[in-house]
């Protein structure tokens, strides 16, 4: 009686496996198969963004809140974009200093590029 309690419990495991593999086999739809894909998205980041991140700016700053430097959301404020505006802060990153937000000083940034600074600021215009 045991071995065919054990036989029939098994045939039912048996038929149980066989029936759920016969309904995954069904054909998927192009739908189905394209929600399953996993589809990686590259992400691109500002250059700007990747200059400052590079670099100490983010030891200091932060976009929106004033940390040992003012917050970049505080300098777009303080400076709107303009022409004579974009000067000085090139100018001032390059040359770093102090008196303008507080008495603690910026460093300076003299090796890096004016472009790479520029894209620093576009980056934090757009931000």
């Amino acid at each position: 009686m045991k071995s065919f309690t054990f036989l029939f419990l098994s045939a039912i495991c048996l038929i149980g496996c066989s029936e759920e593999k016969a309904t995954n086999s069904k054909p998927k739809t192009s739908l189905a198969i394209a929600q399953e894909e996993t589809v990686e998205q590259e992400v691109i980041l500002h250059p700007g963004l990747i200059s400052l991140q590079n670099n100490d700016c983010f030891s200091c700053h932060d976009l929106k809140v004033d940390r040992v430097g003012p917050s970049f959301q505080n300098i777009v404020s303080k400076y709107p974009f303009n022409p004579e505006n974009k000067t000085y802060l090139v100018e001032k990153i390059k040359k770093g200093g102090s008196g303008v937000w507080g008495s603690i000083p910026m460093n300076s940034h003299e090796t890096l590029a004016e472009n790479e600074v520029e894209e620093m600021l576009a980056f934090i215009y757009e931000d």
